[in-house]
């Protein structure tokens, strides 16, 4: 079985292809607008329009699903609660990606969504249990004064990082944040939740 999991975005779309639960490949896709300033990067390909940066990115998340013959294809679902143009623009990103993998690739029931609390959730059972949890400092609205409590860790993109670490030593290694380090990351551990739900029947 062939997946291909997504972490889609504009500027940093990682791809990683599996085959019977393991990491066969990963590509990263790169795209930029000519309106931005500063120095072009070499691997970035630049366009005037969002329209073409998205055309761009299915267009080469298309090739790979040919090149793999993929069976399955999972992104993270949308963060309703986000607000923005950029939302709006992973939104369009999001659809496109779908339509034009169930139009020439897989069938409507081979394309999945996770839930990014449910990502996030799974990523922290992967860190070690002393680093689940964390100390945490918030006002006391009565008092005024600083109380502390224990609760879990949020996961931002280091404690993402650093869960793939633990589960696969050394596939990030090498790799900046500005690379998409941690982009990876997330196309990673997006596709172990889905095939963890898949072992235990619940897709």
């Amino acid at each position: 079985m062939k997946i291909m999991s997504i972490d889609q975005s504009l500027s940093h779309c990682a791809v990683v292809i599996w085959e019977n639960g393991k990491v066969k490949d990963r590509h990263m896709i790169k795209t930029g607008s000519t309106a931005s300033k500063g120095k072009r990067k070499p691997d970035v390909a630049y366009f005037n329009t969002v329209l073409e940066q998205i055309h761009h990115i299915v267009s080469e998340i298309c090739w790979l699903a040919k090149q793999n013959q993929i069976d399955d294809c999972v992104m993270e679902s949308l963060s309703l609660g986000s607000v923005g143009n950029a939302t709006r623009d992973l939104a369009g990103l999001f659809y496109c990606i779908q339509l034009a993998l169930w139009e020439n690739y897989v069938g409507l029931e081979n394309l999945h969504v996770v839930a990014p609390t449910s990502v996030k959730a799974f990523a922290r059972s992967l860190l070690p249990e002393e680093e689940r949890t964390g100390v945490k400092e918030k006002v006391d609205k009565k008092t005024g004064k600083k109380v502390e409590s224990v609760g879990k860790v949020e996961m931002k993109k280091p404690q993402m990082v650093r869960a793939v670490d633990c589960d696969f030593p050394g596939w990030l290694d090498g790799l900046t944040l500005a690379a998409g380090k941690a982009d990876y990351a997330d196309a990673y551990l997006i596709g172990k939740k889905f095939m963890e739900g898949l072992s235990e029947g619940k897709e």
